[in-house]
């Protein structure tokens, strides 16, 4: 049990320096520290992992005013992807947006097609379109407004 629970609290905490890292853009060990109220030595350690997991990049050395310089980790975008679909009436036609956005909100591809009579095996087909050279999507979200 006090694994488990000890795995939880590591799951966490990397989600926290994670979440740290999406609204900071970039930060050095210190600031994420600050930020998510671990212990550097934990978020030291715990950076190694999401290094090695390849969720985050190593940056530049940022040099500081005071104190040694250190260096600047973002997340890595290509890690994480979103596949994006929005179907939508436009002068008459219904069509269908789809997108693939990274995990830093980057559009990585696009493509719009026209919806003559909507099924499923449609639906593959464009999947399959948008995830040719994508391979890091897990989540595919669908719009249809309207519905």
């Amino acid at each position: 049990m006090q694994k488990e629970s000890t795995r939880l609290i590591k799951q966490v905490n990397k989600q926290l320096i994670l979440d740290a890292l999406h609204i900071l853009q970039e930060g050095t060990k210190p600031e994420l520290a600050h930020m998510t109220g671990i212990s550097l030595v934990t978020v030291n350690a715990l950076m190694k992992e999401l290094l090695m997991e390849e969720e985050v990049k190593e940056g530049l050395i940022r040099k500081s005013i005071t104190g040694r310089p250190a260096a600047v980790y973002r997340l890595n975008g290509d890690k994480k992807m979103a596949l994006l679909v929005c179907c939508f009436e436009e002068e008459g036609k219904d069509l269908a947006d789809l997108r693939v956005i990274d995990h830093l909100g980057e559009e990585r591809w696009k493509g719009r097609y026209p919806i003559p009579d909507f099924q499923m095996q449609t639906l593959d087909e464009w999947t399959e379109d948008a995830l040719q050279g994508n391979p890091a999507v897990e989540h595919v979200q669908l719009a249809m407004p309207g519905l």
